[in-house]
């Protein structure tokens, strides 16, 4: 019973430090981000800024900054919500 409750609290606090990196990375990512893009997240929460990054649509076309920008955020938004989910 030890050893399983250690794997199982291992596993998490491994998620845990993922997604405070995911969330470090978004923050990397806005301090860069066109202005449009930071303007329409400022001040935003950090439950409300996962959620509005995670429905970003990011365009066809990732050769442009923006479209690059929105995608990667959005990608590291979601990676950001699963581990939510798994952490709970």
């Amino acid at each position: 019973m030890v050893e399983a409750v250690r794997v199982l609290r291992m596993a998490r606090r491994s998620a845990v430090r993922a997604r405070n990196q995911a969330m470090n990375q978004i923050r990397g990512l806005l301090v860069s981000a066109p202005a449009m893009l930071r303007e329409q997240v400022a001040g935003l929460d950090r439950a409300v800024l996962i959620r509005t990054l995670a429905r970003l649509r990011p365009g066809d076309d990732l050769s442009h900054p923006l479209a690059a920008t929105r995608a990667s955020l959005r990608r590291l938004a979601r990676r950001h919500e699963v581990l939510d989910e798994e952490i709970a």
